[in-house]
């Protein structure tokens, strides 16, 4: 069962700087290849002679094997009104991508997120997203968590972070046997516990609860034995024999009435170190947080327009957010997005079911700029896809580029960002797909 109030779709802050283009294709340049990309030649001979005799083109070549990587350690609000307590926190987004796996190309015109957009759309099931791969550990520090880790596990949309504090990360089978769930104080109770304020914003993940199985975000960690969780609606349960509590970072923001700050705005910087791996090197960087109390001007991340529109996004002077000072690294404000066509429920505004039909994502950027603007084309682009709702991140980040030889750069972001959701309700005549 699902407990976090929000779910943030891993779009957020990925391909920040995305490169361009599809698939490489294996194909030679010596004019015998047929029209459908196919070799229908023999490489041995000339296209004039019938293949008999040697022709000048080289051999055909498999594509380098190449690595996209983004490393992005953020903060969000949702720009939503959810009541009187806003909800804002961690959203962490790692992963790589292997290359040879895009197939399917960007929308034209919207072909680079480097001082652009990037829109790319999918129909399912024919079209599929690149495979995300595993480069490397990342480990992360200076941000309220504490120290944290990241890795590559199989089948998930992007790297998984846990505290590198066994005892904050759980997950040993049974290290929650003798704990209890309070739905009139949303308290989970742990003798021995040894749960730390670092916890605060983090997701626990409750197994051996019964009904209470679940996901939460942690609210508040005011004790070594007890967690103040949102959503618990079931009293009185005990864990069994088996019980096991498992945390995560920056899977979702959370209710925030205390005021907690998960980047503090250049007073310590974020770090962030990856292992090296066969294709990827190490990597080593420290980045101060930009744009914390970012406050935009006019339109808002959940105002995404309902027809073809210019859709522009800035802030002015303070409403910017804090500017630490970031030598040698790349100022931008971006959006990020994602569109889903399966049926949504109102009363669950930042749930993002995945798509039955068609769908649309979208990466732009401002380089030192504090204005960005989706042109009405590419909105029309992402309308196409007939959505019911979207989600739009908006943010001024600091970047750092790491190139790799005869490889796609890594992108590493650090910064605060206000995220949306926008409700579309269908067109005239378009039956909307029935969520399973």
């Amino acid at each position: 069962m699902q407990r976090l109030l929000t779910r943030i779709t891993p779009i957020i802050f990925s391909s920040v700087f995305a490169l361009a283009g599809t698939a490489a294709c294996g194909g030679d340049d010596d004019g015998d290849d047929g029209a459908d990309g196919t070799d229908d030649g023999d490489d041995g001979g000339d296209d004039d002679d019938g293949g008999d005799a040697p022709d000048a083109g080289a051999p055909d070549a498999a594509p380098p094997v190449t690595r996209s990587g983004t490393l992005a350690v953020t903060e969000t609000t949702i720009s939503n009104d959810l009541g009187k307590i806003p909800v804002a926190g961690a959203a962490v987004a790692m992963s790589y991508i292997d290359d040879q796996t895009v197939t399917v190309a960007p929308v034209p015109g919207f072909t680079t997120s480097t001082g652009g957009c990037l829109i790319t759309t999918y129909n399912r099931p024919a079209d599929v997203e690149p495979t995300v791969v595993g480069e490397g550990s990342v480990t992360v520090g200076g941000t309220a968590h504490g120290e944290f880790a990241c890795a590559f596990v199989a089948g998930q949309p992007e790297y998984v972070c846990q505290s590198t504090n066994p005892a904050i990360a759980g997950g040993v089978a049974g290290n929650a046997a003798t704990g209890t769930l309070d739905a009139d104080t949303d308290v989970f109770l742990l003798e021995g516990g040894g749960f730390t304020p670092e916890m605060q914003g983090m997701s626990i993940r409750l197994s051996g609860f019964g009904d209470a199985d679940g996901d939460y975000p942690i609210v508040a960690a005011p004790a070594a034995n007890q967690l103040q969780l949102f959503g618990i609606d079931v009293n009185g349960i005990e864990g069994g024999k088996d019980a096991t509590f498992t945390t995560f970072v920056g899977a979702s923001p959370i209710p925030n009435a205390a005021g907690f700050n998960f980047l503090d705005a250049g007073k310590k910087p974020v770090t962030i170190a990856k292992t090296a791996s066969d294709l990827v090197p190490a990597i080593d960087v420290s980045i101060n947080a930009r744009g914390e109390g970012l406050e935009l001007v006019g339109t808002q991340p959940h105002e995404f327009p309902t027809a073809p529109a210019d859709l522009t996004f800035s802030c002015d002077g303070a409403g910017c957010g804090a500017e630490p000072a970031n030598t040698g690294l790349i100022p931008a404000m971006i959006i990020n997005g994602v569109t889903t066509d399966a049926k949504v429920n109102p009363a669950d505004p930042t749930d993002m079911p995945l798509a039955e039909g068609s769908y649309a994502t979208f990466t732009c950027s401002a380089l030192s700029m504090d204005t960005i603007t989706i042109p009405e084309a590419g909105i029309e682009a992402i309308l196409g896809t007939n959505p019911t709702r979207v989600q739009v991140t908006v943010g001024r980040v600091a970047a750092s580029l790491v190139p790799v030889p005869d490889q796609a750069e890594t992108r590493v972001v650090v910064g605060h960002s206000l995220t949306g959701f926008t409700d579309i309700a269908p067109p005239k005549g378009v039956a909307r797909p029935k969520r399973k």
